[in-house]
């Protein structure tokens, strides 16, 4: 079987892929390390030792405080909208319809907790929980749109 050579169009296919697959992983990585620096470096002593559900008792000195927010504030505003300069049309709009409905969550999510806990029938809203629902609803929305297209 004769081999062909490699069309404009599936060379820059595959440099995009390879792209995706480079920033996938530095994301990730970027992740673990802020992740790792905030766990590493909390000071408040855990009954069985350190969990992600203790995280209000967070407690860090101001130095790794303001590193930690810094890296929070790249990854998750600057480094998105870097991306949405690098994606195409259809995925820009997979992704602000997935943060559209992120902040929907938010901004109807609270005040309806905020009743509920009110009337006894939720616990209180906490921030934690604010941005579980605003980060999994822009999350599921994204992935369903994407597995639609």
């Amino acid at each position: 079987m004769a081999t062909r050579e490699m069309g404009p169009g599936e060379l820059a296919t595959q440099a995009r892929k390879r792209y995706q697959r480079r920033l996938y992983i530095g994301l990730i990585i970027f992740g673990a390390v802020i992740g790792s620096l905030i766990g590493a470096f909390d000071t408040h002593p855990h009954e069985g030792g350190p969990s992600l559900w203790h995280i209000t008792g967070l407690q860090l000195s101001p130095a790794i405080a303001i590193i930690g927010a810094i890296g929070l504030l790249i990854g998750l505003i600057g480094l998105p909208l870097y991306m949405f300069r690098t994606i195409d049309e259809l995925a820009a709009r997979r992704n602000l319809r997935g943060l559209a409905a992120g902040w929907l969550a938010v901004l109807g999510g609270y005040p309806a907790w905020f009743v509920l806990s009110a009337g006894g029938l939720a616990p209180e809203p906490t921030a934690l929980g604010l941005f579980l629902l605003g980060y999994g609803v822009t999350l599921v929305t994204f992935i369903i749109l994407k597995w639609r297209d």
